[in-house]
């Protein structure tokens, strides 16, 4: 069964940003490896200059794992699609849309809107809120399952095994984290709303959980599951967005997660130059009065690194807009429109 709420307040997202200092202009480079490498020894910024490339070669060789496998993913994925890849992974529509909180928050509710989208999350009292780049990669996992398999509930042998699928090494407090998280979107409830105007009418609200039930027990390797709540299963069923694994491994922390999602969620449907205000792009990953300048920085560099290993996602900005133009999708999809398994396919983008 499960184990008490973990209630240690370590953040998930604690694991410094490194966006390796790139700039626009780096996106047009031709090969990600030597992209990543000029970006990283870049001469102008370490004043030094070299006519060898024996020190570029040392320099990439100096990278951290972590930069190492960043550059691997940029390779791989711009030169195999998801979908060849088998690589697609699925996120809940409306969650694409809006967002989960980005760290631990003692508040029960949580609201974000997008146009005419209003999703308002409540938490259990006992548990708190789901947050932070765990209970993303969760959902993520859960949802993919259902809607490649074609069923709520989905297999689970051990928490160990868990770990694994959620692409986390075994050990440590890793366990209690996750049973942390699984207390918390268990405990969720969603409220949409959707402004449907019609006879003057200005209403349509949908009340659903994200989790049914849990079950992971020692002995149970056979029997463990945990089941979609039927709700959520039918909306992630109906028009789950679609996103490459190998990108949101790539990507670091709950906000690089939210941006990549968010942005491919609205180009896969821009037809024309979008403009969206910094402030309200702000807004959108819930940020205030009080962080407005460290947000705006921490969101352009998200978007930088996205764009690194995404250069098919044409979005720049200036210091008042962020500028989405129409874009072939890095996902085979129909026009304008996600896809999940088995859907004929139309011409490609």
């Amino acid at each position: 069964m499960l184990a008490k709420p973990f209630s240690d307040p370590e953040n998930q997202d604690s694991e410094p940003y490194n966006f390796f200092g790139f700039g626009l202009n780096d996106f047009e480079k031709p090969h990600p490896q030597a992209q990543i490498g000029c970006a990283l020894s870049n001469p102008m910024q370490s004043g030094k200059t070299t006519n060898s490339n024996s020190e570029d070669n040392k320099s990439s060789q100096n990278l951290s794992r972590r930069e190492r496998e960043f550059v691997r993913a940029c390779s791989d994925v711009q030169d195999v699609c998801a979908n060849d890849a088998k690589t697609l992974c699925y996120y809940p529509p409306y969650l694409s849309k809006t967002t989960l909180p980005i760290s631990q928050t003692i508040d029960l509710t949580f609201s974000r809107m997008n146009g005419d989208l209003r999703l308002t999350l409540t938490a259990n009292p006992d548990s708190g809120l789901p947050y932070g780049i765990i209970a993303r990669k969760i959902i993520t996992h859960l949802t993919t399952y259902a809607i490649t398999n074609k069923t709520p509930v989905v297999p689970v042998k051990s928490m160990r095994a868990l770990c694994k699928d959620l692409g986390m090494t075994p050990g440590g407090n890793k366990y209690k984290i996750i049973d942390d998280m699984l207390h918390r979107l268990i405990g969720a409830t969603m409220f949409v709303e959707l402004k449907v105007k019609k006879d003057d009418e200005d209403i349509n609200i949908n009340r659903c959980g994200i989790l049914d039930s849990i079950r992971i027990e020692k002995d149970g390797e056979e029997t463990n599951h945990i089941t979609l709540d039927d709700k959520f299963y039918q909306l992630c069923e109906k028009s789950a967005a679609p996103l490459d694994s190998r990108v949101l491994e790539a990507l670091s922390g709950a906000l690089e997660f939210d941006v990549y999602v968010f942005l491919l969620a609205r180009l896969l449907s821009v037809r024309q130059t979008t403009r969206i205000r910094w402030d309200d792009f702000m807004l959108q990953f819930g940020s205030n009065s009080n962080n407005a300048r460290s947000a705006k920085q921490y969101l352009k560099k998200a978007i930088d690194r996205i764009l690194i290993i995404q250069p098919q996602m044409k979005v720049h900005y200036t210091n008042d807009l962020v500028i989405l133009e129409p874009s072939i999708s890095p996902i085979k999809t129909k026009k304008g429109a996600y896809i999940i398994p088995n859907t004929p396919k139309d011409n490609d983008d």
